[in-house]
């Protein structure tokens, strides 16, 4: 961290964060020269994420503002069609998710952009550009790939699993998915920091890396959040989803993210570092969770249920060396932008037509919006 990017200017940025309502497992059990470099690494960290020379992994503008007209009622399909057309990448991939087996196909002469959002319909359009921005631009590092993996997936999972709590809650559906899928950015955005390194210096313990993430990363998401000027809701939600702050009610959407997270880890979908702590929530911010949302046995033991099969499905269609489906050859598409990158969008593809049947089935249980 020692670039010239890097570089901390904040002399507030070891200030310590507003007081929590609940705690958080104890690093007693670290060796005290480990404790050390916890509070060394998290203090350099809090320097760099503060420092006005530091800018966040790179988020299209265009999921941005794909989610605010999904939440409109007065916006049509030549709008959506207009912003997509601003980012190939992320054209390309939704027309590729649209012409995927859950949507039907593709004739020959129906390959089009405006074809493609009517099918998928706004608040599945949102969904997949989001995952898809964030999957090419956010979960990327060559020195923590194993880590950036498991925390995508496990992303993944957890804004399908939110929207369908919200479903259930009378939530907005779209920004639980957001508030899902983002989460834990603040893991990726440390673990690209820390990527930065210079490669001769000693590697980091996968025991202190476990605890310095555990420590910051709900903190960073919040920052993130502010700096990527995501909602204000959103922002809330991402920093106060393993502690909520003392003194007030915490947002539903917390209580979700905190549920989703630990049923998520529970089915072996976690982020796994050292002890795997850095993503665990503690039993008493989950008592706190389902009081908030006034989750019955029942309803949980169906979340439970939906979430075993979702898992099932990330597991098959993520699994390491799983053979890509290649895509409609873009050339047939009556979109230029999205024909300009066929190559870069098959590089990044995500296979999502064998999950996007299995959640829409999913979404039909919960009775999603």
């Amino acid at each position: 961290m020692t670039s010239e990017r890097n570089s901390p200017h904040d002399p507030q940025a070891g200030a310590q964060p507003a007081p929590r309502e609940t705690g958080a497992p104890s690093d007693a059990a670290l060796p005290s020269a480990d404790v050390a470099l916890v509070i060394a690494f998290i203090t350099q960290l809090r320097r760099v994420f503060s420092a006005p020379s530091y800018r966040p992994p790179l988020l299209p503008t265009v999921a941005l503002e794909v989610h605010q007209l999904s939440l409109r009622s007065d916006v049509g399909a030549d709008q959506l069609v207009e912003v997509l057309e601003r980012d190939a990448v992320l054209a390309a991939q939704v027309l590729r998710v649209a012409g995927s087996a859950a949507y039907g196909g593709w004739g020959q002469d129906d390959i089009s952009l405006k074809v493609a959002v009517v099918r998928l319909g706004m608040r599945n359009l949102a969904s997949v550009v989001w995952e898809v921005a964030a999957g090419m631009r956010v979960f990327r590092s060559a020195r923590y790939a194993v880590a950036m993996e498991q925390i995508r997936t496990h992303s993944t999972m957890c804004a399908h699993l939110c929207r369908l709590v919200a479903s259930r809650k009378a939530l907005s559906t779209e920004t639980a998915f957001l508030c899902g899928l983002l989460h834990d950015i603040g893991m990726a955005a440390t673990l690209l920091v820390l990527s930065d390194r210079p490669k001769d210096e000693p590697s980091i313990s996968p025991g202190v890396l476990d605890e310095v993430l555990r420590q910051t990363h709900q903190e960073v998401s919040g920052m993130i959040a502010q700096l990527w000027k995501l909602p204000a809701e959103v922002q809330n939600v991402l920093a106060n989803h393993h502690s909520f702050p003392a003194g007030q009610p915490p947002h539903p959407l917390s209580a979700a993210v905190a549920i989703v997270e630990e049923l998520s880890r529970d089915l072996g979908h976690g982020v796994e570092i050292g002890a795997g702590r850095c993503d665990r929530v503690v039993p008493e911010t989950l008592a706190r969770a389902r009081e908030v949302l006034g989750f019955t046995e029942e309803q949980e033991a169906e979340l439970r249920e939906t979430a075993e099969k979702l898992a099932a499905s990330v597991t098959q269609d993520l699994a390491p060396g799983k053979p890509k489906p290649v895509p409609s050859p873009a050339a047939k598409t009556a979109s230029a932008p999205a024909a300009a990158a066929p190559s870069v969008a098959a590089k990044s593809a995500v296979p999502h037509h064998a999950r996007l049947s299995l959640w829409r089935r999913l979404g039909r249980m919960f009775g999603g919006k």
